[in-house]
């Protein structure tokens, strides 16, 4: 088993189409899509939307790297310095997202390799501090950042709608 990482690329064949697949997942959608309610939770991104998307997030300064198993593109993680989001408010904390978009691919490391890959990138560029959101409901994240050393610090109610409620985002760091 293989596993490489390399900035995403929305020009490469396949790539966004990909990305717009795992946004559009009804099995994954809420585990990593904000949804601010029911009818916002219906919409689906397009190719184009995507682009625009990541056109404004690069320019931002965000970074995204494409996680390839065995030369086959399976998910995407990000890193953002200092976006407006970022709840804790540390000069030159980080805000991550991941997903791992195919359901072969789940289970397997991948998770904690790409994690670990951002790590380590943010960490040579002397980001001081990472932060991500998860869900409530999603327990498979929250296990997954508890063993990397990501530690809960806030509590962001009624952030995201999914299954007929509104959940709240936990907030998790860690320091680098």
């Amino acid at each position: 088993m293989e596993i490489s990482f390399r900035p995403t690329d929305p020009d490469r064949p396949g790539e966004l189409e990909a990305l717009v697949r795992w946004e559009n997942d009804p099995a994954i959608r809420h585990l990593h899509v904000r949804s601010t309610d029911e009818e916002d939770a219906g919409r689906l991104a397009t190719v184009e939307g995507l682009r625009e998307s990541l056109e404004r997030a690069r320019e931002r300064g965000r970074l995204n790297w494409s996680i390839e198993l065995d030369g086959e593109l399976v998910g995407e993680v990000s890193a953002e310095v200092d976006p407006p989001w970022l709840h804790g408010r540390e000069p030159g904390s980080a805000m991550l997202g991941l997903c791992i978009g195919e359901a072969s691919a789940r289970g397997r490391g991948l998770g904690r390799a790409a994690m670990e890959h951002v790590e380590a990138e943010l960490r040579a560029r002397g980001c001081p501090r990472l932060e991500v959101g998860v869900f409530e409901f999603n327990a498979v994240a929250r296990r997954l950042y508890a063993s990397l050393g990501y530690r809960e610090f806030a509590r962001l109610p009624d952030f995201t709608w999914w299954d007929g409620r509104y959940w709240t985002d936990l907030r998790l760091e860690k320091r680098l």
